[in-house]
Order: structure tokens, then C-alpha cells, then sequence
């Protein structure tokens, strides 16, 4: 590879165009379509398999919080992170929490931001549910406060929103109901009541802003809350079809256990009223307790047995290894470490984005270091992705596979040493490859040039993630005797890849998807599973 890239720079920037156009397709461009005779010359060799499918990417998920409700100067630095967020990391999806204490005749938020009381008179009332009538089938609108929603939709959900719309994309937000109140008097006690809650929320986003969420997480880690399988699946079931009744449609996660371990006891359990089937469209777990790949193939068996999506939805210093066991075993569709942005003092793994120089006129938006790895999936599998089957030679370079939704290939590579790999079966196009290791983030290499049948080989200089993905099409033959820039350095790439050129058609089967030469992926139940633990401590304030 440092034999190609000296030739790169030699021939683009040494010589007559005459020379440069005859060493280009003499030296170079074969070099560049990397002929099959070099590919036993590379650490890793990689196969596509497009018949094996696997799951579709919903959305890279991130809470709804750059430190808007409490971070001093938020104004000062949320324009960055927002754009930041969309272009240089890939969110798409948003969870948006919805505290139960929304549902009390008192605004405490809008208190607060009134400066009437502090912060910590909200926090401890935010979760103060109080009933608006003894009716849950009538609304009383007094009843229901709307200031923390609407602070956190003006101020990061609609300019994300409208960044993503610029690129062609679709904001999918979650509402995430967050019960830490222990009393046994709130909205699981009396389903109908949820229901209401949610449905005058819904109603509240189309009258003030047009349109209305896509998803509802029923409730954040009901283990902790003191919820049982029961009242979720009550929970579910009567928003579901109050919701449907109003002509909203809408998904439901569940149960978003803190213990992995939990998710499939909790769904089995759920499942006993036979109605959640109707509405349940992802089993969601987090990984504070339970991990293990029993564990996350016990999830995915439930998932294809049901046909639905499982997603992980919060871990607090999750990096580039779970996010690749999560998708590869878990078969996750969405996915989400925890905050997008907070005002923090070091890079804790509990945000995406930690901003320190809060009192200057301009303060420091610093990017995770767990984030720069988690950008090699997030900016270039987009939302509708569907994965397909890849297998490699050797362990140390672990690859998952999938086409966008324009028919672009991606393949990123979770490389645990130093190495090249070589990849096989991609369509003709042009590709850009890009790589992000300790010391390194998001480096490109020169874009591959790839022929029908040739093999792309691409390298990294440490352990880290390695991705390859669809840009272009081939340049016509007049376009390849152009004379080349000068000075082509790499350069840091955050724009979307994935552009809508089409590409061989992919024709689906209903093959279950091996990822893994020997052996195959079992994504049978596994029938010892480890017991729910203590969830997460020591995180900053949710909202």
C-alpha cells in the first residue's frame, strides 16, 4: 500500500500528460482494480455473499441532550454539535425523554427556565405524576405541561431534523418514557392513563409542529423503574390502540431492559397478553449487566422468531467492539451509546460530543475518541441498509456488509492488528475508503477504482475499524485519460457516501444470514441465560 500511494502522488504530480496518461493505465489504474492474482498477498481475505440477508438499519440513535436544560452557554455551542452530529458522526435517530412528571398541573420546567427555582427543585419533581382528572378517555389540557418538550424540540430536535432533511434524510425520533418515581400511584398502575399521556402528546406535536413521532420506547429500564413484564405489556397495548384509534402510527420498543440477560424473560413474559404482537415492533435491551454472545443470539432468536428488530439503546462507554457484536449477533437495526453532546470534564463515553470552555465566548466542542470509531458504521450505513452475508480467512479482521438504500456497498472491518484486506464480489463503482485507529481518525486513502470481478484491497496501519464504501460510478474512458489533479492529499471526508447512483440489483431470499466462515452463526435460543443484576450507576442526570 505505501508502494501504491508514493506511484499515486509520483504519477499525479511528476511528468508531461502524455507520460502521466500512459504510466495511469499501464501501472496505476491496474494497481487500483487490484487484479485477483494479489489478493493471497493480503492479512485478510474477504467474500461478499448479497443472497444472505440480514436485518435493515433503523436509525443511529442518540438521547435528545446536548445540555440544553442545564449547561451554561448551550446557545454558544449547539449549532456545532448539531452539525457536527449529523455530518461528521451520522445520528439519525433521537430519543426524546418524556418524564411522567410532564402529567402534573405544576410547570417546574418552565419554573426554571423562568429562573423562579433551580434546577434541582425540577429534577426532584420531574418525575411527580399527578393524575389531570379521574377520566383518562378526556384531556384536560391544564393538566399536561408541554414547556420541557418544546424547549428540547426548538432547540436540537427540529435543527437536526431540518439538517437531515437537507441530505435527503428523515428524522426518526423515539419518545422515551422515563418513570423513576417508586410510588405505586403513575401511568403503569393504570394503562388507559398512559394511553392518554402519550395520546395528548402525539396531539401536541401535530397541532404545534406539523408531525408526530415514529416510535415510543414504552419505558427506560422498568427494572429500575419498578415495573413488571405485565404492566409494560398493559402499557403497550392500551397506547397502541388508543394511538391507532387516532389515526397515528406508530412503533413500540420494548422492554429495554438494563440487564441484556433480562430482555428475553421480560419479552416472553410480555408476550402472555397476546396483543403486544399487534404493536411491538423491536425488543430493545441495554448493556449495563448480562452481556454476553449467548445472551444477544437468545435476543436475535426471539427477534427473527417474531419477525422483529432488536436494538441496544443505551450503554454509557459502549465503543466500536459492542457496536460490532451488537450488529453481528444481536442482528441490532438501531443502536445508541447515550448522549449526543454535555458539558462534561472528560471524555466519559456518556456523550458523543464533551464540551469544556463553557465561560468562553467560544467554547470547545471535543469529539469522543469511542465516537471517531463509531463514525467508520454510523456515517456510511445509512437508515434502510440492509445487511448481506461476508466471510473472512482470519478472525483478527471481523467484517459486517450491507447495501443502502440507493444499492450502495459498504464493508467495515473491525481490525484487531495491523494488515490489508482484500474484498471480493463488490459491483463496479468507485469506492472511498477510509480508516480510524488510536492515533488516526477518519484517514482516507485514495478512492479504489473497482471493475465487475476484481478485488479491492485496502490496508490499516494499526487496530481499527477499516471502511469501504460505494461512492460512484466508474468515470467513462474519457474521464480516466484526463489529466489528474496535482496534489491529490488525502483529505478528511464527512459528507454522505452514500449517493443515490444505481448499482446492480440485489434479488432478496429468505436464506437466515451467516456472517462467519466456521462456524456459521447459531442464532438459536439459548436455554441458560444470566439473571437480571443492579443496573447502571455513577451516569449524569437523565432528563
Amino acid at each position: 500500500m505505501k508502494i501504491f500511494n508514493r506511484l499515486f502522488r509520483l504519477f499525479y504530480t511528476k511528468g508531461s500528460k502524455p507520460i502521466r496518461t500512459v504510466l495511469f493505465l499501464t501501472v496505476l489504474f491496474p494497481l487500483t482494480i487490484y487484479l485477483p492474482g494479489i489478493a493471497q498477498t493480503s492479512a485478510a481475505n474477504l467474500t461478499l455473499d448479497p443472497s444472505q440477508i440480514g436485518q435493515t438499519i433503523t436509525g443511529w440513535t442518540a438521547v435528545a441532550q446536548i445540555g440544553q436544560n442545564e449547561c451554561t452557554g448551550y446557545e454558544r455551542y449547539k449549532d456545532e454539535v448539531i452539525q457536527r452530529g449529523v455530518d461528521e458522526l451520522g445520528i439519525s435517530r433521537l430519543q426524546l425523554a418524556i418524564p411522567s412528571g410532564m402529567e402534573n398541573p405544576v410547570d417546574y420546567f418552565g419554573q426554571y427556565l423562568a429562573g423562579q427555582i433551580p434546577f434541582s427543585t425540577y429534577q426532584q419533581n420531574r418525575y411527580e405524576f399527578i393524575n389531570d382528572n379521574n377520566d383518562p378517555f378526556t384531556i384536560d389540557p391544564a393538566g399536561i405541561q408541554f414547556t420541557y418538550l418544546d424547549h428540547t424540540i426548538d432547540n436540537l430536535v427540529l435543527p437536526l431534523k431540518t439538517l437531515l432533511e437537507a441530505k435527503g434524510e428523515q428524522l426518526n425520533l423515539i419518545l422515551t418514557y422515563v418513570d423513576f418515581n417508586k410510588s405505586n400511584v403513575d401511568h403503569g398502575s393504570n394503562a388507559e392513563e398512559y394511553a392518554e399521556y402519550f395520546l395528548a402528546i402525539f396531539d401536541h406535536f401535530q397541532t404545534k409542529y406539523g408531525w408526530a413521532p415514529d416510535a415510543i420506547e414504552v419505558i427506560l429500564e422498568p427494572d429500575v423503574a419498578a415495573w413488571n413484564p405485565a404492566l409494560v405489556a398493559n402499557a403497550l397495548v392500551a397506547a397502541g390502540k388508543r394511538l391507532e384509534g387516532n389515526g397515528y402510527s406508530v412503533e413500540f420498543l420494548a422492554p429495554s431492559t438494563t440487564n441484556m440477560g433480562a430482555a428475553v424473560s421480560w419479552f416472553d413474559r410480555m408476550i402472555q397478553n397476546p396483543e403486544v404482537l399487534n404493536y411491538i415492533t423491536d425488543i430493545t435491551y441495554h448493556r449495563y449487566s448480562g452481556v454476553s454472545e449467548e445472551n444477544l443470539q437468545a435476543i436475535a432468536a426471539r427477534a427473527i422468531q417474531y419477525k422483529l428488530n432488536t436494538g441496544m439503546l443505551e450503554h454509557i462507554g459502549s465503543d466500536q467492539e459492542d457496536l460490532h457484536a451488537d450488529l453481528k449477533l444481536g442482528m441490532n437495526s438501531s443502536w445508541s451509546q447515550y448522549a449526543l453532546a454535555y458539558c462534561y470534564k472528560e471524555d466519559s463515553g456518556g456523550q458523543h460530543y464533551w464540551i469544556t470552555d463553557l465561560n468562553s465566548a467560544n467554547p470547545v466542542v471535543n469529539f469522543g475518541m469511542r465516537s471517531k470509531f463509531l463514525q467508520q458504521y454510523f456515517r456510511f450505513i445509512r437508515p434502510g441498509a440492509k445487511r448481506i452475508g461476508i466471510t473472512t480467512d482470519n478472525p483478527s479482521f471481523d467484517s459486517l456488509a450491507f447495501i443502502n438504500k440507493s444499492g450502495g456497498f459498504v464493508v467495515v472491518t473491525k481490525a484487531g492488528q495491523a494488515g490489508s484486506i482484500s474484498i471480493q464480489g463488490l459491483p463496479a463503482g468507485v469506492y472511498a475508503v477510509s480508516y480510524t485507529t488510536k492515533n488516526e481518525y477518519s484517514t482516507s486513502l485514495p478512492d479504489a477504482l473497482v471493475q465487475e470481478g476484481s478485488v479491492v484491497i485496502a490496508s490499516i496501519p494499526a487496530p481499527g475499524v477499516i471502511t469501504v464504501a460505494w461512492k460512484s460510478v466508474l468515470p467513462a474512458p474519457t474521464e480516466i485519460l484526463a489529466s489528474p489533479s496535482p496534489n491529490p492529499t488525502p483529505t478528511l471526508q464527512t459528507t454522505n457516501t452514500d449517493t443515490p447512483t444505481t448499482v446492480p440489483a440485489i434479488k432478496p431470499t429468505d436464506q437466515s444470514l451467516a456472517v462467519e466462515t466456521q462456524p456459521p452463526l447459531n442464532l438459536q435460543p439459548t436455554p441458560q441465560l444470566v439473571q437480571p443484576g443492579p443496573g447502571c450507576t455513577g451516569r449524569f442526570a437523565k432528563p
